[in-house]
């Protein structure tokens, strides 16, 4: 598989160990599938905090020829523990964060999610994900009902990598143009 990520062979080795398990066992494969579906929602999230903060710091060192003074400050003001405020997770979009990086950003991504068909609904899975990550971190976990399988929650991951995998992008496309919204 191309691009492979961690998040996809944690999904893999889920799959082959399923597969393991007699499926007599069914009291088994039910308590291994509601374990690691929550497991898995807590990597997603934790994978895509990282892609994130990696896309935005990796902007601001191409913008800042490698400022490691700018660089630490981004890391430790808009990332150490900071990282939930960038998005309103219990929404279906992400303008709160598009507008963190000024007006001109927040109305080309509109536009973009206008003009790309899937980008609204990969926006709609990263905070849905998100969304679940937080009420799984600060629930009770162990009791706390997830209604996804893994199966959909794999499946919601992969749609939202489109939005995760952009982001960087799309700020140096913004940045470069210089001109007024596309």
């Amino acid at each position: 598989m191309p691009d492979e990520t961690v998040v996809d062979q944690l999904y893999q080795d889920f799959q082959e160990l399923l597969a393991k398990i007699d499926i007599a066992e069914v009291s088994l494969q039910t308590t291994l599938r509601t374990t690691f579906s929550k497991s898995l929602m807590m990597a997603v999230a934790g994978y895509f905090e990282e892609q994130v903060q990696q896309q935005i710091v990796g902007f601001v060192n191409n913008r800042t020829s490698g400022n490691e003074l700018l660089k630490e400050l981004v890391i430790h003001r808009a990332f150490g523990r900071q990282y939930h405020t960038l998005f309103n997770w219990d929404r279906n979009n992400a303008n709160s964060f598009f507008s963190l990086f000024g007006n001109n950003f927040s109305e080309s991504m509109r536009q973009h999610i206008k003009e790309c068909d899937g980008y609204g609904e990969a926006i709609q899975a990263f905070l849905e994900i998100g969304n679940a990550r937080n009420e799984l971190a600060h629930g009770n976990y162990a009791q706390f009902p997830l209604d996804k399988t893994t199966e959909e929650i794999y499946g919601r991951y992969k749609v939202a990598l489109l939005f995760v995998n952009s982001i960087g992008n799309h700020l140096e496309r913004v940045s470069n143009s210089g001109e007024a919204p596309v």
